[in-house]
Parts: structure tokens; sequence; C-alpha cells
């Protein structure tokens, strides 16, 4: 990794893409100006010119995670597992009696959690693999920068720099492995693919104060980070130096 560690601006009360998008504009990385791009439609938090650039905050790269991808639009093959249990959950959800639909909770989440479980293992390699070229490279044709945050220091890197992305391109295969209720890890990387409900079973049976309701999500997540990084060398500003 190469470090850089002038031209830097102290701007620590910032929300993380607000201090990158700063850090970014005064050291002057792109020609264009650096502007943030907000809603759940675009991949890119913010873009220069035709340039798009995906922000991802860690604390520490160490720990943690940190998504790719999280999408209600779920293969069509998956569907099927879940008509049975969310039919019953539909069903609770209409009946009044508030501590009727609480008193179900335990066991509807105890089926989801099977349902979910069978969903994923029923993923075929060419199945995931699909899903891995959508969530990495399909989605993210608009990226030119990733920008990772690990406390102070700004990692920057292009997406095709991550070797999963360059064995995709090169028409390699991945398949899940695994016996989570709720996830799987993507065989011989540090990803993992996550299919649970957004808002938890509580609102999906009308009994959450927080959510009204819920629906079923899939996800891709970086675990190890820190891997990640090492992965790609990027280029990495420290934003607090003088």
């Amino acid at each position: 990794m190469a470090y850089v560690t002038d031209g830097s601006v102290h701007t620590g009360g910032l929300s993380n893409e607000t201090r990158v998008i700063n850090f970014l504009n005064s050291i002057d990385y792109y020609p264009e100006d650096i502007t943030p791009l907000g809603g759940t439609q675009h991949k890119a938090d913010a873009i220069a010119g035709d340039k798009g650039i995906s922000i991802k905050r860690k604390k520490r790269a160490s720990q943690g995670s940190f998504d790719y991808l999280n999408t209600s639009q779920l293969p069509a093959s998956l569907s099927p597992f879940f008509t049975d249990v969310l039919a019953e959950a539909a069903d609770i959800r209409l009946n009044p009696d508030f501590d009727a639909r609480l008193a179900q909770v335990k066991r509807m989440r105890a089926l989801m959690a099977s349902a979910t479980s069978e969903a994923l293992s029923s993923l075929t390699s060419q199945q995931v693999t699909d899903f891995l070229c959508d969530a990495l490279i399909h989605r993210y044709k608009s990226i030119q920068l990733m920008a990772v945050t690990d406390a102070n220091n700004l990692n920057l890197y292009h997406p095709n720099d991550y070797s999963v992305v360059q064995q995709l391109s090169a028409g390699d295969s991945f398949e899940l492995t695994g016996k989570a209720k709720g996830s799987r890890r993507v065989l011989g990387t540090n990803l993992r693919v996550r299919l649970t409900t957004n808002n938890g079973i509580g609102a999906l049976l009308g009994v959450s104060k927080a959510n009204r309701n819920s629906i079923l999500t899939l996800k891709l997540q970086q675990d190890r980070v820190n891997a990640l990084l090492n992965d790609v060398n990027p280029l990495v500003f420290d934003m607090e130096a003088n």
C-alpha cells in the first residue's frame, strides 16, 4: 500500500461521505468538482463529471463488514420456499389481537429461518455466479472509484482491482458454502450472501413499534475488509495528516 500524507484537511465533525468528498476535493483528486449523489437508486454516493464514486465506511477494517448490494428483487426460484411462511404471516397479521400476534413471533422466526436456509442451499453455482456478476460488475459499471475509510485512512481503488471481479470477468464460477440459517459464504472468498427480512419478524406480523412492515432482502456482504484492502492494493491517504 502506498501512503500519501500531504494535502489533507481536518473535517472530523462531518458525515463520512461529506468528509471523504471534501478531502478528495481539497487535494484535487479529479479535475472536476466531486459532488454528493443521493438516493437509493444510485450505486454511487458521489460523482465527478461522469465518474461515480462509492464510499464505504469502516471504523476499523479488521472488524465488521459492508454491503455491495441489498435488494428485494430475489431470484424467481427462491419465491416458492417462502410461499407458506409468508401466507401464514399474512394471516397472523390480520388478527386484531396484538398479544396473540406477539405470541407467534418466536415460532414464525424459526419457520422463516428454516425457509431461508433451504432457499440458500438451493442456489446453484450458476445462480451464485450470476448474482455476483450482477452485484459486483453490472451494478458498478458507473463506478470508477471505491473509497473505503478505515478510521482516518482513506483507501482508494478501482472496482476491477478486486480479484473476485477479475475472476468473474475471466469466466470463473463460484458456489456457496456453510450451514448458517440466514447466510452462506462464497467459497474461496470473504464474501457472504445473506437472505433475511429487512425489518424482522415482529414487523412482518405487525407487532413492531419501529417498523410497519418487513420484506425479504438478498444481500452481498464483504467480510474481512482488511483482507479486501490487502487484495486490491489501494492508494491510501491519511485524512488527519498535517
